[in-house]
């Protein structure tokens, strides 16, 4: 076969695989976009949000894509604004209606308003920038921070301090391949690179979860925002053999973002006892959500995920603290 001849084959091989490769990337990002909700914002700086009136997960976001209610940047006399931050465990319309019927009981005179800012896949990190860069407008008086499990994926993923998008894709990025960025996560990063098992002297979240926290709390306090914290409720160690197997059927699908089940109890631990030291540090207020909600199938659905009895005891313990912080005046 001639030289040119050779050539040839050479460069119409490589058309084809450039052009085999583009198809590609437009099939999967196609395939991206049509099973990514259309209620979903992408945020470069908290992966995402939600659009405001939409509905995410059958629940009605308010005027700026947050759970309950509207907010907004004036306030009106004896108003007082509670704000929820938190994770997927937060992202649920009848803790913020636990939480509101309560304090709106005893607080007959005050205007309470109670929005949860927390969403799926939510960390601290996230919550300290969505805090800071999106939430201090509304002037909240009180926010209370509910989070602890999510950011076991700095020990799953070790080399991820900030922003936690491995795994994330956004169809409308054109400045990776997607085709490159879903080949580097599902063979390298979550198959042979993430750490799923880790011990508590492995576990680096900890520093994080802590510069965080401590940041969200710095600026509520130059802010003159009230502050609530919380231990992190599981449903784990139980006697409920239900919980038990159902927390055990999903340790495969979950365990790349929280770990092992061994090891997202160790995890939660951790941030729980940093919690309640900052508390301590702080002179800060603390419902302690952990060892107050029963572990069993009456009250969690998974490992963290709450029935509506689950999350109205959550609710009803958060209104509690914050009551019995006297951070509200009658």
């Amino acid at each position: 076969m001639k030289k040119s001849a050779v050539k040839m084959n050479i460069i119409t091989a490589l058309i084809i695989t450039v052009i085999s490769i583009f198809l590609c990337e437009i099939a999967i990002r196609v395939l991206l976009f049509v099973n990514t909700p259309s209620c979903m914002i992408f945020d470069k700086d908290i992966l995402y949000a939600y659009k405001p009136y939409c509905v995410a997960e059958g629940i009605t976001m308010n005027n700026r894509g947050y759970i309950g209610d509207d907010m907004e940047t004036t306030k009106n006399p004896g108003e007082t604004r509670i704000m929820l931050l938190g994770e997927s465990t937060s992202f649920n319309s009848e803790y913020v209606k636990a939480v509101k019927s309560r304090l709106s009981a005893y607080y007959t005179e005050r205007d309470i308003k109670v929005t949860s800012c927390g969403r799926p896949r939510y960390t601290s990190y996230i919550n300290r920038i969505n805090f800071e860069k999106n939430l201090i407008g509304y002037k909240p008086d009180i926010i209370v921070l509910y989070m602890g499990i999510n950011d076991n994926i700095y020990n799953t993923f070790y080399w991820v301090s900030a922003l936690p998008d491995v795994g994330y894709f956004n169809w409308l990025d054109w400045k990776v391949s997607i085709v490159y960025k879903m080949f580097k996560y599902h063979l390298f990063e979550k198959k042979l690179f993430s750490r799923p098992q880790f011990r508590k002297e492995e576990i680096r979240s900890t520093q994080i979860f802590k510069e965080n926290i401590s940041a969200i709390i710095s600026i509520a306090k130059a802010n003159n925002i009230k502050v609530v914290l919380s231990t992190f409720a599981i449903a784990l160690p139980s006697q409920d053999q239900w919980i038990v197997k159902r927390v055990q059927s999903e340790e495969k699908k979950m365990q790349h973002f929280w770990g092992t089940i061994t090891s997202t109890i160790v995890g939660v631990e951790e941030h729980n006892k940093l919690m309640r030291e900052l508390s301590k540090t702080n002179k800060l207020p603390i419902a302690d959500n952990y060892a107050l909600i029963p572990k069993s199938s009456e009250y969690f659905v998974d490992i963290c995920h709450m029935t509506t009895l689950g999350a109205n005891n959550l609710g009803a313990n958060m209104a509690t603290t914050i009551a019995q912080s006297d951070y509200i005046k009658k």
